[in-house]
């Protein structure tokens, strides 16, 4: 019978290590994000329950404020996507 090999530990496999972490990070993040647009999506549900006035609640009486919403949810991902490309470039680039 030969020998089985030694377990992995972090000094011996450190790449592998490393992209676990930022697999982990990443994952984490997601989660985060998408629990920030459920929340968006909520309170805009429950706006537009309160104030129904048989169209979209304006703010204003000028904008409605879906648009309001949807740029709330376009800043998140646009921030999200940012954080995660700044992210990459300082983990390829800048670490050895």
């Amino acid at each position: 019978m030969g020998k089985s090999p030694p377990p992995i530990s972090a000094g011996r496999w450190p790449h592998a290590r490393e992209a676990l972490n930022q697999a982990e990070f990443f994952v984490s993040h997601t989660l985060l994000i998408g629990v920030i647009l459920v929340c968006i999506w909520a309170i805009s549900s429950l706006v537009h329950t309160l104030w129904r006035t048989g169209g979209d609640p304006a703010l204003f009486d000028r904008v409605p404020l879906r648009y309001f919403f949807y740029a709330l949810d376009a800043g998140v991902l646009l921030v999200f996507a940012g954080a995660t490309v700044r992210n990459a470039i300082v983990v390829f680039w800048f670490r050895k």
